[in-house]
């Protein structure tokens, strides 16, 4: 005889952002041009007072996913987290070499009481993106100033 499981929405919330990961493009499908991306996390409670955490993150840009989603670090929030992939596409679109700020949890906590509250763990984030370089109007006009110093040359030896 099997009992069925209790329900667990913190767990079936993070089953359901694993789905999402998973059927997601990867970092090089998504965005050809970046070569590489850090990320450095802080997390806070929601005061500011007491320092939760550090991450630090750097992704294969080759397999990791394009969505950047990480977890509320605290263990009775629901509905929760911190979701970077907005940032990582505005960042890109920009071709920016940083970007930085900070998230609030939008997720719910229960109290010891048992009442439900607003979480609102802080977020301070850091994105460092590194980009392949450009075949554009910049790549041919370094490629051609060195055939225009030995052209320069000849002309001077003649």
């Amino acid at each position: 005889m099997t009992y069925p499981r209790k329900a667990n929405p913190r767990l079936e919330q993070r089953l359901r952002e694993m789905d999402r990961i998973n059927s997601a493009q990867t970092l090089i499908e998504r965005f050809p041009q970046l070569k590489s991306l850090n990320v450095v996390l802080g997390y806070f409670d929601e005061q500011r007072m007491s320092h939760a955490g550090e991450l630090r993150y750097r992704a294969n840009v080759q397999h990791a996913k394009c969505v950047l989603t990480f977890s509320c670090p605290n263990t009775s929030c629901t509905g929760g987290g911190f979701d970077l992939s907005e940032v990582l596409v505005a960042a890109v679109a920009k071709k920016s070499k940083t970007a930085q700020g900070e998230l609030r949890c939008q997720g719910t906590r229960t109290t010891a009481n048992k009442f439900e509250s607003p979480c609102k763990h802080l977020l301070h984030y850091k994105l460092s993106l590194a980009y392949s370089p450009s075949k554009g109007k910049g790549a041919r006009a370094a490629k051609a100033a060195p055939k225009a110093k030995v052209e320069a040359g000849k002309s001077a030896a003649a």
